[in-house]
């Protein structure tokens, strides 16, 4: 239904006797979906989890969504995961989206459960690649990431220069507001300060700073895991332990 969504589709219902056709839960499941969309051009870490080994061109695809990201000045992680669920990605908190690389039959995921929504490579390319610049949302469909690489990129209206489209300027439909896209300058910033023991840019390279995301994100977390407490942890003998097994160790005393 997805897929063929701008098709009729009539199913017969064998305890009434009647042929219905199916409309609405089409139309919930496509604003559904570009709710996700709109979600994912406002993500600045995206996860791409890799849901499959064995699907062909699977490698190509996760190439084209790292060329995208790439070219929208955003960050992400490759994840290889087995089954999904919402355990496995609620590790990678800092993680605004994640987009599933699968089988057509398994790409479609209900993420309300999730920490963070996942969304599919042809609904990543609508947000942030070529795709959503070109054509945009016409409400075609598909759950088969071979066809992302086939879809036409270079078709439609040229964007002009001084536009806000070109400049990275739109309405954010989640967080209603004015937003302007990341650059390069946003995501490395070269540090080029005045202090003495500032780093400097010599020649045609510069020496830029890296900012980690999970680093980023651990810095704001009130509990960052068990302190170490390196050199001030005064240094002890080893001592014997229980010897036994968790039925019953030695030091314990045998029930009555």
């Amino acid at each position: 239904l997805m897929t063929y969504n701008q098709c009729p589709v009539w199913r017969y219902d064998p305890n009434r006797r009647v042929v219905v056709e199916e409309k609405l839960p089409t139309n919930q499941s496509m604003m559904r979906r570009y709710h996700l969309i709109e979600r994912a051009k406002d993500a600045q870490v995206i996860g791409i989890v890799v849901g499959t080994l064995g699907v062909a061109r699977y490698l190509a695809v996760i190439d084209h969504l790292k060329s995208i990201i790439k070219e929208a000045h955003r960050k992400f992680y490759l994840i290889v995961v087995g089954k999904l669920n919402e355990f496995k990605l609620a590790n990678f908190a800092e993680v605004d989206i994640f987009v599933l690389v699968a089988c057509p039959e398994n790409s479609l995921i209900d993420s309300r459960q999730y920490y963070r929504p996942v969304i599919t490579p042809f609904e990543l390319d609508i947000a942030i690649g070529p795709l959503g610049s070109t054509l945009g949302w016409t409400g075609e469909y598909s759950t088969d990431f071979t066809k992302v690489l086939a879809l036409p990129t270079h078709v439609g209206t040229p964007i002009d220069a001084d536009s806000d489209e070109a400049q990275g300027i739109r309405y954010s439909l989640i967080s209603q507001s004015i937003v302007r896209a990341p650059t390069a300058q946003t995501v490395m910033e070269p540090l080029a300060r005045p202090q003495e023991s500032s780093l400097v840019t010599k020649g045609p390279q510069a020496i830029i700073e890296y900012e980690s995301p999970a680093a980023m994100h651990l810095s704001t977390r009130t509990y960052k895991g068990l302190e170490q407490n390196l050199g001030q942890t005064p240094v002890t003998l080893a001592t014997q332990g229980s010897v036994g097994i968790a039925k019953g160790y030695d030091r314990e005393t045998p029930p009555s």
